[in-house]
């Protein structure tokens, strides 16, 4: 009885796991990239896209955020390893809002400086 009811506990708590754990994720390609920010800000998303693509340029000059939308800006930063970005971002207006929303997925390991740099714009 008590190893069924170990087992069963188990089941759950592995099931309740791997769900947690793939919700902070995102599949880009081959890799399987972290979620590092998910958050509302006080900026417009012109604004905030500019901040942003003008702090990363100075990490690497290759990175970019483009409008995708008038609505809905993306970008990444490259990796200097591999043909997947290190950094995927995207900012977005949600409805009946006026300031950007941002969501920003990093491979593994996280670049903490393209962090710090995302957090000046914030």
């Amino acid at each position: 009885m008590k190893k069924r009811l170990f087992f069963g506990l188990c089941i759950a708590a592995s099931m309740t796991l791997s769900a947690c754990g793939s919700f902070g994720t995102q599949q880009v390609g081959d890799e399987t990239y972290l979620r590092v920010f998910d958050q509302p800000t006080d900026k417009l998303p012109r604004n905030l896209a500019e901040c942003l693509n003008e702090k990363l340029k100075g990490y690497q000059e290759s990175a970019y955020i483009r409008p995708k939308t008038t609505e809905i800006w993306v970008g990444a930063v490259p990796s200097g390893d591999s043909n997947q970005p290190q950094a995927t971002i995207e900012i977005n207006l949600p409805p009946s809002q006026i300031h950007a929303a941002i969501k920003v997925f990093q491979r593994q390991p996280v670049v903490e400086e393209i962090n710090d740099l995302i957090k000046e714009c914030l």
